[in-house]
């Protein structure tokens, strides 16, 4: 069904009994397509627990669209200032680990069994022994109105704008602001890890919560989950856009030794964990007396450092007022420390040619967040719940894997249908 683009699992039971090679490849016998409530069982098998799941006739208080609206690429600001902090010295210390869902959990881990693991023994994951990754969100708009039925009497007292509870036919969905489309979106956000070295952008890890979720929390509790989850796997890097800019989350990742390859948030300009004896340049590099910024020249490997020569000397400016500034021949020298700011002194140098063609990744995710959204049509379904937007995410997953193994296996799918039906 996913596969043939079908969003609707009514549709699909009417394209298996008119078309029996659908119901051939799907493991049914033509004259025995079971009926559209078999396939809603087999979902709620698939993910049992109802995750916060309101029955119907349950009310839910009125919550108005917001009205502030935010600049493109800006993202709803943390409802709890300190929460990110919190969560990583929850992590660290061991103490009470975050839970995750136990039903997108059971999907998580077929998806791993099944797919993930299968994609990594071929290589399309990337470096078996130290996998790269990368992490976004993206706005998964609800099928249910946001406005809900009205149950009250207040229309009867005269009063038609009351914020009484009601009924909704998706009790959990909520607003959120969607920095692509600078707009609210009433419906639920999709938090990815995908593999970022991958040539097909497989994801391995999905996760799917309220909208109005912060990236920088999310991607606490996903990287925390994931990291269980793949026991048996490496990581070595993490790439990330600005919503990620927290020195909590560069201390976490130091922590699992993982490298952060994450953009700076102009918000967080001048926040810095100590003062510089020279000036930092936007990309959190260090400038020279002339404004300039420093070239990088290489790691210092016996007192673990970072290197930046003169940028005149080097060839890289051509004039400079204070090209005296040092009585050497060699130029000026600055030596700096990933543990003196692990937010500016990343391990790979922020800015330097290696960091951009690293950070060039951090699109796998958004690559895959497209052809989920787009060519598996996942945004013209209109189910209403976390169990069927879950499982339509997952099976979605589940296929660009497919597509993967199909494209390196280079398989004449023609001769494999007539086969596979002349065996039925």
């Amino acid at each position: 069904m996913t596969l043939l683009r079908e969003v609707s699992i009514t549709q699909w039971v009417k394209r298996m009994r008119a078309t029996p090679l659908f119901a051939i490849l799907s493991g049914f016998s033509p004259d025995r397509v079971p009926g559209v409530g078999t396939f809603y069982d087999f979902i709620q098998r698939c993910y049992p627990q109802g995750d916060g799941y309101f029955v119907l006739k349950d009310l839910r208080e009125f919550r108005p669209k917001p009205k502030k609206r935010y600049k493109q690429g800006e993202k709803m600001p943390l409802k709890h200032p300190k929460i990110v902090e919190r969560l990583v010295n929850r992590v660290l210390s061991g103490k009470g680990m975050l839970v995750s869902n136990h039903s997108q959990e059971i999907l998580n881990r077929i998806l791993k069994d099944c797919f993930a693991d299968p994609s990594l023994a071929r290589g399309l994951l990337g470096n078996p022994e130290g996998l790269s990754i990368s992490g976004d969100s993206t706005m998964i708009k609800s099928g249910g109105g946001p406005y809900g039925v009205k149950v009250c009497d207040c229309k009867k007292k005269g009063v038609y704008r009351c914020e009484c509870p009601r009924r909704y036919s998706d009790p959990e969905a909520r607003w959120g602001w969607d920095s692509y489309r600078e707009t609210y979106i009433y419906g639920r956000t999709l938090y990815e890890i995908t593999a970022s070295d991958s040539p097909y952008d497989l994801p391995i890890f999905l996760k799917m919560v309220q909208a109005q979720r912060h990236d920088s929390v999310l991607s606490i509790a996903t990287l925390h989950e994931t990291r269980r989850l793949y026991q048996d796997y490496s990581f070595v890097e993490f790439s990330a856009d600005s919503a990620h800019d927290a020195y909590s989350i560069y201390r976490l990742l130091d922590h699992w030794d993982i490298r952060a390859i994450i953009a700076l948030n102009p918000k967080n300009e001048g926040h810095l964990s100590y003062d510089p004896p020279f000036g930092l340049s936007e990309d959190g590099l260090p400038v020279c007396q002339g404004g300039f910024e420093m070239v990088y020249y290489g790691y210092c490997r016996d007192r673990c450092r970072l290197k930046w020569r003169c940028p005149k000397i080097l060839g890289k400016v051509t004039d400079c007022r204070y090209f005296n500034c040092s009585c050497s021949t060699y130029g000026r020298v600055i030596y700096t420390k990933s543990c003196w700011d692990l937010r500016l002194f990343t391990q790979i140098p922020r800015g330097s040619k290696l960091w951009k063609k690293r950070y060039a990744r951090h699109s796998a995710s958004e690559r895959s967040n497209k052809r989920k959204k787009i060519d598996y049509r996942l945004e013209d379904a209109r189910v209403r719940s976390n169990r069927q937007w879950f499982m339509r995410v997952v099976l979605a997953a589940m296929c660009q894997h497919l597509d993967a193994w199909y494209e390196e296996a280079k398989v004449d799918l023609s001769s494999f249908i007539v086969s596979l039906t002349e065996a039925a």
